[in-house]
């Protein structure tokens, strides 16, 4: 399910009068992240009458990170102290108990706990993820790039680590490597629409006529995977066919009919959406 289709299903739901227990389900499922919903449900995820199900402390969990997110500390606590009482300590509770170091800005702290959580399994994902955000936020460019490529090499497929590698590439202006880190990430989601939109970012940064010839596949390609939402795509489309005329390819039939069919629709999608910026296009 799409973010977007999340997102209308969430609001039918709110409007419906769903229970919360069917909305913490969705938002548990869902690429959602809405805090402020899951904190405002409290009797579901702090009454006593199932305890006694796994589904519980699933929610309990998830009330634990939607704290964090909205700096609940209370509420964060309570939940970490019901986790521990009956599960004890665990993976999970001490990534819960970084993650609120880290929120509250004791840094140092937080990478002891995910020290500790990696001597006792050295492979832990969460913990190994958590140290590279940890070292990102902290300004730690290098030192983050390092430890993804460590993790990267236990979880070769996972797919959101490559992204992020790629992103730390692209701070550093290291274009080749976030280029090879989106086709790692494209071996295991081929129909990933979002992929082939960044590389075409990144194509077209290099700016070359070779590039930019790359930079149009990769953004037609993304808008024949998702050309409803894609809008970021289209300006790309239109700006590397654009920028494609003033060289040697300036009379090629084919890129012409993109440029022309990707100015229209644009315009479809302005005169729907936002009429009024309709005249902010670049159009030539």
């Amino acid at each position: 399910m799409s973010t977007e289709a999340a997102s209308v299903v969430l609001s039918r739901k709110l409007e419906d009068g769903s229970t919360d227990g069917e909305v913490l389900e969705l938002l548990r499922l869902a690429p959602l992240r809405r805090p402020e919903v899951v904190l405002s449900m409290r009797k579901e995820w702090r009454g006593r009458r199932d305890r006694q199900k796994l589904r519980f402390w699933d929610k309990l969990e998830q009330a634990a990170f939607a704290a964090l997110d909205r700096a609940s500390f209370d509420d964060m606590d309570w939940a970490a102290r019901m986790i521990f009482s009956t599960f004890g300590s665990s993976w999970r509770l001490n990534r819960l108990i970084g993650m609120k170091r880290e929120a509250i800005g004791d840094i140092e702290e937080s990478m002891v706990v995910y020290e500790n959580m990696l001597e006792k399994d050295p492979n832990n994902r969460a913990a190994l993820k958590r140290q590279v955000t940890v070292l990102r936020t902290s300004g730690k460019l290098s030192e983050a790039t390092a430890h993804l490529c460590w993790y990267l090499k236990i979880y070769l497929s996972d797919v959101d680590a490559w992204c992020e590698l790629a992103d730390l590439y692209i701070s550093a202006g290291s274009y080749p490597q976030a280029i090879y880190c989106y086709n790692e990430a494209l071996l295991y989601e081929k129909s990933n629409w979002a992929l082939y939109l960044r590389l075409g970012d990144i194509y077209y940064t290099l700016a070359d006529e070779s590039s930019m010839l790359t930079a149009r596949h990769y953004y037609s390609k993304s808008l024949t995977l998702n050309s409803k939402h894609n809008v970021r795509a289209m300006y790309g489309l239109l700006l590397s066919s654009q920028a494609l005329e003033s060289g040697p390819r300036a009379q090629e039939l084919k890129n012409k009919n993109l440029k022309n069919w990707v100015q229209e629709a644009l315009k479809t999608v302005y005169k729907d959406k936002c009429p009024s910026k309709l005249s902010l296009l670049p159009l030539q």
